[in-house]
């Protein structure tokens, strides 16, 4: 690896060269220097006027800046689908803005925003906040003989779900998808303060017609026969 001549010594090389005393030669042996180095340091400062050393500026290419609508659109649509693949980003941001940047641009991007990997939750995209709200208010009024509560269930689906998303520092990652139900078996029961008064099992899942059938023809005979109003 070359050595980097200092500035002192490159002054003197030009002051030597210019007074016309001693030879080329005579100057590169007197100041240990090589020939080459010699011609170069010349050459410099014939053309910028001064014998210091050059600043080196290494040739790369401009790092690709991602503008603040690119950001707030990855934000956005990490905030929706957590569970995004960086190449599945970059498809997306192309389609929706016509720009198109590599992984590792993306990558970057990513640590700018503080979108961190973390496991996902997975909820219900039929879950509303404000219509269980509703409800629970509305169940104030009502005693507890006067209930009858009803659930259903079933054998969930097998699905292929990703396990891992991405959201910023502090905010779990939660993947929002329709709530499905294997078709194999569903059970609807009705409990009240008294314990179970109507159940049907049946292949299928539940809708609003079979949910109406086991009101008419199960629940409302259970509670006529146990006395529940």
């Amino acid at each position: 690896m070359p050595v980097a001549i200092h500035d002192q010594l490159r002054a003197r090389v030009v002051t030597l060269a210019a007074r016309g005393t001693l030879s080329p030669s005579e100057i590169q042996d007197l100041l240990g220097i090589k020939k080459s180095a010699y011609y170069d340091i010349l050459a410099t400062a014939e053309v910028t006027g001064s014998s210091r050393r050059p600043e080196v500026t290494s040739v790369v290419g401009r790092p690709r800046k991602m503008t603040t609508e690119e950001l707030e659109f990855i934000c956005t649509l990490y905030k929706d689908y957590p569970d995004l693949y960086l190449d599945e980003v970059r498809y997306y941001l192309g389609q929706a803005l016509g720009t198109y940047y590599p992984i590792s641009t993306l990558h970057d991007a990513i640590l700018e925003l503080k979108l961190t990997r973390k496991k996902l939750k997975i909820v219900a995209r039929q879950r509303d906040k404000e219509e269980r709200a509703l409800f629970d208010a509305l169940k104030a009024q009502w005693f507890g003989r006067e209930c009858v509560w009803t659930d259903e269930t079933a054998r969930a689906a097998e699905e292929d779900h990703r396990r891992f998303g991405r959201a910023r520092e502090g905010v779990p990652a939660i993947m929002r998808e329709p709530l499905t139900y294997a078709t194999l078996l569903s059970v609807l029961p009705a409990i009240s303060l008294d314990g179970v008064i109507a159940c049907r099992v049946f292949e299928g899942a539940v809708d609003g017609l079979s949910f109406f059938e086991f009101c008419r023809d199960d629940l409302v005979r259970s509670s006529s026969i146990s006395g529940v109003t």
